[in-house]
Parts: C-alpha cells; structure tokens; sequence
C-alpha cells in the first residue's frame, strides 16, 4: 500500500499509511522502524489538508523523542496546533502528543492535566477508545509517581472501557483479537 501510494503520489494515503505504521512499531517498541514512517509521514504532509494522523501523533511524538529529534517532536506538536481549529477531537490527540513531551521533560503534572483534559474530552465526546487510551496513559503517570492508587484507578477505568468496547464487537474473532493484542492486555493485567 506504501510503495503503490508513492508511486501515484498520493500524498494523503502516504500520510496516513506511514503514520499508521509508525503507531504500530511504537506500540511494539520498534522505534528505530516507527522513525522511517514518522518520517514518510512528515514529508507527506499537507499543511492546509485536515489531519490525518490523528490516533498516532502521540506516537509519532514518542519516536521523535526516542530518535533524539526533539526539534521535529516540537514541529509536529505546532502542526498539530495550527491544524486544529475548533475541532475538539482534534485536540485529544494534540493533548496527549503534549503530554508525552512534558513526560519526557519530567513535567508529569503537566502531563497529568493534559492527560485529563484530554480523557474528559474523549468522555464528552463519546470516545470510549480514546478515552481508555488516555486513562491507560495517565495510569502509567500516576505508577510513575508512586501514585499507586490513582494508578489503580485510571487502569481499573480504563479496563471498564475496554470490556465494553469488546461487549459491542460482534465478530468474536475481531472481538478476540482487540483484547489479545499486546496493548489491551497489559492494560487489563494492570488493572487486576
């Protein structure tokens, strides 16, 4: 799909492919591969296009930080700024990219209320996947700090959620995938 996109030279399936990509390996904790997407991704983008790489830029923050690339973290952070307008599901992405770098910056209070600006905005919005993300965040904060109870209790949410998003899969082999993935389960082990 990649290679068929750069060879039509549509910039919006790049985009939207490499920044996938790039979610996965992270989440896998390939980040030297997740770099060569962020990378494809970032060239491929379109200033004045809406963002397609919502789900993934906190991801795509992660790598940057990883790779050393601080600079290029902060761009896309201001991208993101710039691109957002008055679309709030857009900002739970933008919360939680700025999250990872106040993380990284060891500024976890400021990570903190991006994390629950965000988990609040993902409630109202009716966001459950968003939400149990962000919850599972922030409970990885709160362990962190020592904070075992929050901790705790935004895992213990967060699996709530997750439990209910798997209830309303009708696949059951769909189903079985989303709670065995690698993700899912350790959030779930976290919240036991």
């Amino acid at each position: 799909g990649l290679v068929m996109s750069e060879q039509l030279d549509i910039r919006g399936d790049i985009e939207l492919l490499a920044s996938r990509l790039c979610l996965l390996h992270a989440r896998g904790g390939d980040y030297a591969q997740a770099l060569v997407y962020a990378e494809q991704a970032q060239a491929a983008r379109d200033d004045h296009a809406l963002p397609l790489y919502l789900v993934s830029s906190q991801y795509e923050t992660e790598t940057w930080l990883w790779a050393g690339k601080r600079a290029e973290a902060e761009q896309e952070i201001k991208r993101l700024e710039r691109r957002l307008g008055t679309n709030w599901r857009y900002r739970i992405s933008l919360l939680r990219s700025r999250a990872v770098l106040a993380r990284v910056d060891g500024n976890d209070e400021q990570a903190i209320r991006d994390l629950k600006e965000a988990g609040h905005l993902a409630q109202t919005l009716g966001l459950p996947g968003e939400q149990w993300q962000t919850l599972a965040a922030l409970g990885r904060l709160h362990q962190r700090g020592g904070e075992d109870e929050q901790a705790r209790a935004a895992f213990a949410h967060a699996a709530t959620l997750i439990h209910e998003l798997a209830g309303k899969i009708q696949d059951k082999e769909l189903r079985r995938s989303f709670v065995e993935a690698p993700f899912v389960q350790e959030v779930l082990c976290l919240a036991e």
